[in-house]
């Protein structure tokens, strides 16, 4: 066995984490204050994105404007998310978070400026979305940098199941809270919410930065690659997050005529609350057993039960069963994106996370749109569950073909 192998299976077949360990990060005030940045920030996106999507309909745009706000966010993260990952690597953490924060705020504030110029609007979209690839990588990087390794599955299980609240709670939140402050001065309640993100930074206690020696920008951008080409594994588990995060977009789609032509229902969106409610439930397990297993036992089995879940699902036609199983793979989502997050944020060196982490950026995003492009035609050309029942069997496949080569 080569040593990058041997590094892995040092990775995967870490020890369980003791009690002990776990109530120090419960302890861990910095913990605390990278929380509040993460639902502050996650609530201020939610918002944000309603609000400039009102501001748009207001403006008498037509509804396909949702689409083309949604790109506009989207679009950076495909160009620019391997290069901020670069910049992220060169600057404190601390100071990356709280300008990324600070200059969010800012946009926000100027919201009004816009009007309802469709241009502007999408222009502001744009902007959003660049200053937010120099915030991803640069937190993703900072939970490593400030939580004790053998915390790190417990935190990054906390994390996500921040993520799913600040999902639902953020556009539940929207509509509510532009009619209490009405639509023109929302922009100053989002502003808040970022600036309460940017100051919670400061609470965090960072280790020293310490400068390196800067390469030129394209060397250090290639180097990336050269890295992951000596760390196969870390190939390995983005390779992973891409399969699952690809499922969730594809579903996302699906569900739209699944619930339309199998159960008859005009609201699809109760399919995806089920899968998120679940992704939620299988956090909380992740955090509190994540560590008494092997993490590649877990993602084995998150794809596995994934796999079959979205199977049964396709072939059930009782809404109850079809939110259990939907239930089921959100379970699964977790039990596969909380041990590969950890992985790759134990595998990574120090001096690369940033560049590591920005390109990861690039490649979930990549991974959540040409999902959400293919799967629409497929449905129209061999039906909903087919192509449902196909996916399926796809991530049980996978799950198998994983497991012989690491046997092997």
């Amino acid at each position: 066995m080569d040593e990058v192998a041997m590094d892995a299976v040092q990775l995967i077949e870490r020890p369980p984490v003791s009690e002990p360990a776990k109530s120090e990060l419960h302890r861990n005030l910095s913990f605390y204050a990278l929380w509040a940045c993460a639902i502050a920030n996650g609530l201020g996106e939610k918002v944000f994105f309603v609000a400039l999507v009102l501001l748009a309909t207001t403006a008498n745009h037509a509804n396909s404007l949702v689409s083309a706000i949604s790109i506009a966010l989207a679009v950076p993260a495909v160009l620019f998310g391997s290069v901020a990952g670069v910049f992220v690597d060169r600057f404190p953490l601390r100071w990356t978070l709280f300008l990324a924060s600070f200059l969010r705020m800012a946009l926000v504030l100027a919201l009004p400026l816009a009007g309802g110029n469709l241009g502007l609007l999408l222009a502001f979209a744009f902007g959003f979305g660049l200053i937010t690839q120099f915030h991803n990588p640069t937190f993703t990087a900072a939970i490593p940098a400030i939580i004790r390794r053998e915390q790190l599955m417990a935190a990054n299980a906390f994390f996500t199941m921040t993520m799913i609240a600040t999902l639902i709670t953020g556009f539940a939140l929207a509509g509510p809270l532009s009619r209490l402050t009405g639509l023109p001065r929302i922009h100053l309640v989002v502003g808040l919410i970022f600036l309460i993100g940017a100051l919670s930074v400061l609470f965090v206690r960072f280790p020293p930065f310490v400068k390196r020696k800067e390469e030129v920008f394209l060397a250090q951008w290639r180097s990336t690659w050269t890295y992951l080409q000596t760390k196969r594994y870390l190939l390995v588990g983005m390779s992973q997050v891409m399969i699952l995060f690809g499922t969730f977009a594809a579903l996302n789609v699906l569900a739209i005529g699944f619930s339309r032509d199998v159960l008859h229902l005009s609201d699809f969106g109760i399919i995806i609350a089920a899968a998120g409610v679940g992704m939620a439930l299988g956090a909380m397990v992740m955090g509190r057993f994540g560590a008494c297993f092997p993490k590649q036992r877990w993602i084995f089995h998150g794809f596995l039960l994934a796999g079959s879940s979205l199977v049964l699902l396709a072939l059930s036609h009782s809404l109850p069963l079809v939110l259990l199983f939907a239930m089921l793979t959100g379970v699964a989502g977790a039990m596969i994106d909380v041990p590969v997050t950890t992985l790759l944020q134990e595998g990574v060196d120090e001096e690369m996370r940033g560049k590591v982490f920005g390109l990861q950026s690039t490649l979930m995003n990549l991974a959540s749109t040409l999902p959400m492009a293919f799967a629409g035609p497929l449905a129209d050309l061999w039906g909903t569950t087919a192509v449902m029942v196909a996916l399926g069997l796809s991530l049980v496949a996978f799950s198998f073909l994983r497991s012989m080569k690491e046997q092997s």
